[in-house]
């Protein structure tokens, strides 16, 4: 093994290479992240996708990839190198890390170190040291007479990892534009984000097709089947429901007399319109008159009371539906209030659980976690969908949750890339591009109960990370729900919120009694990265 100091090089045979960045943790020492560029004759990469790292852990080629971190006695980030699969376009494979958190002068121990991955022996070692800078260039892989070559740099970079980048020719975001004061998501839009479909279901107005009950005319015995089909007499019985109809043309064939008026039976509509108020569907059924329902006694009744409400206002069935808000909580009696509605609530909300009692204030209401017989909620779900937007590709947004100490020191971050924390307590179950689906598109669970004592509170994020805005993603939702009953906690819909890409949605905070509580902030940032909200996120753990 070769130790390298700033400038040197060194030939590397091996084509199988491990790239470890090796540093030692502790309190106060900033997180490092491993990145690779692959660039061309011109110093500069040829595309976006040349940069991988812990958001783009592979390069196309298959060439590099980011394997990810681990902890032990010393923090470790591990680069794959196969210089065989470097396209001959790229001349070199600069390695170089970022420091999240603070600088490199407060990292030590920082190494790099090249290993042969078949045969496992360590290449080369470079010792690096550093002050105030927050991005570092260790090394770089280069093309040399036919072969390749290591070479120790060691150049600093104050600008952060967006400054590193945009000197290869590459545009990172690095989260410094400032967050927007705390935005109000509409807690209100949760049921049309996941029932988009439902609206043209709202209309179903059988009820105006039966205008056909002033057919009742003793004299046409005749014309029975035109009065059925016939809807031009006035509109009054429009209430009524379908069935009505048949039964209404059996009245008129009843009474006797069909010579009585054969020639004014093609005028039969003249003579109606005066009586037609009180009379037109009373006489054949006297027995019920109140109420319109009677006209149906011939035929056994089959809906007639359940439809006396919506009649009315047709358009306004689904505004009910904000009924469920008693679903939740305690208030289990109130319960009753959705059943006055049958039709309209079955077909919407069988995709969401209903909206939560309380109506919480972004950035200021505490709820407790706490169910109806004060037992704490023991496992949580925490979900987010969109809906894909004609002519807008690749929407891809992802949640994260943030884990922090009661210093707001932060634990750990899990996210699709980073799907499992605290033995499971802290669980992602994957990374969706589409966000198409009934059910959410990426969901975090969280086994409260399970959590170790030093986790103190938990911030959940979203970011876009394909860049778009949050008012261009058609029905993106945040939602949090009991695990077990899937009864909603709270829910709201980020599509009429903020033109931002990054959003800290809520946060859990464990209380003195051992019962969790959760507020909304609704606080709008411009990163596609969670790692840019660990910052502002920490802001609300300690006020």
């Amino acid at each position: 093994m070769t130790q390298m100091t700033m400038g040197s090089n060194v030939p590397v045979a091996a084509s199988a290479l491990r790239a470890t960045l090796l540093w030692s943790g502790g309190p106060g020492v900033p997180d490092v992240d491993a990145s690779a560029l692959l660039l061309e004759k011109d110093g500069q990469v040829s595309d976006d996708v040349d940069f991988v790292y812990y958001n783009q852990a592979q390069h196309p080629s298959g060439g590099v990839r980011h394997l990810g971190k681990s902890s032990g006695a010393q923090f470790t980030d591990v680069m794959e190198i196969d210089l065989a699969q470097v396209p001959a376009g790229f001349d070199k494979v600069v390695l170089a890390a970022s420091a999240d958190g603070g600088t490199f002068g407060q990292v030590p121990g920082l190494q790099l170190v090249i290993a042969d991955r078949v045969s496992g022996a360590d290449l080369a070692r470079f010792p690096m040291s550093a002050t105030a800078e927050t991005a570092f260039v260790g090394g770089e892989l280069y093309r040399h007479g036919g072969g390749w070559k290591f070479r120790a740099i060691g150049q600093g970079y104050s600008s952060g990892l967006a400054g590193l980048a945009a000197d290869f020719g590459i545009n990172v975001d690095d989260g410094s534009s400032g967050a927007v004061a705390a935005a109000q998501p509409v807690a209100q839009a949760p049921s049309s984000a996941a029932t988009a479909p439902p609206p043209p279901l709202v209309e179903p107005p059988p009820p105006f097709v039966p205008a056909p009950p002033p057919v009742a005319p003793p004299p046409p015995p005749a014309m029975q089947p035109p009065p059925a089909a016939v809807p031009p007499p006035p509109p009054v019985v429009e209430p009524l429901p379908p069935p009505p109809p048949p039964p209404v043309i059996e009245p008129p064939i009843t009474p006797p007399a069909p010579e009585a008026a054969p020639p004014p039976a093609a005028e039969r509509p003249a003579p109606w319109p005066a009586a037609e108020p009180a009379q037109a569907w009373g006489p054949p059924p006297p027995p019920m008159p109140p109420v319109p329902p009677p006209v149906a006694p011939p035929p056994p009744p089959m809906a007639p009371q359940p439809y006396q409400p919506p009649p009315p206002p047709p358009p306004e069935q689904y505004q009910p539906t904000p009924a469920p808000q008693e679903q939740y909580p305690p208030q289990a009696a109130s319960q009753p209030a959705p059943t006055g509605y049958p039709p309209p609530p079955q077909p919407v909300q069988a995709p969401l659980p209903p909206r939560p009692t309380e109506s919480l204030v972004l950035g200021h209401e505490w709820v407790s976690l706490a169910k109806p017989d004060g037992t704490p909620l023991q496992k949580l779900v925490v979900g987010v969908g969109w809906f894909p937007v004609p002519g807008i590709n690749n929407i891809d947004l992802d949640s994260s949750a943030i884990a922090f100490d009661a210093q707001g020191n932060k634990l750990e971050i899990v996210w699709h890339r980073n799907a499992n924390e605290f033995t499971g307590a802290l669980q992602h179950t994957g990374d969706s591009k589409t966000g198409a689906g009934a059910a959410d598109a990426e969901a975090i669970i969280v086994d409260l109960s399970r959590l170790p004592d030093q986790v103190a509170a938990i911030v959940f994020t979203i970011n876009s990370f394909t860049g778009q805005r949050f008012t261009d993603i058609a029905h993106a939702y945040f939602r949090m729900a009991d695990a077990l009953t899937e009864q909603e906690v709270l829910r709201y819909d980020l599509s009429d919120t903020q033109p931002s890409t990054a959003v800290l949605m809520a946060i859990l905070r464990r209380g003195t009694t051992g019962v969790w509580g959760v507020r909304a902030i609704g606080e709008f940032h411009d990163t596609r990265f969670v790692k840019k909200l660990v910052e502002p996120a920490a802001r609300h753990v300690t006020k």
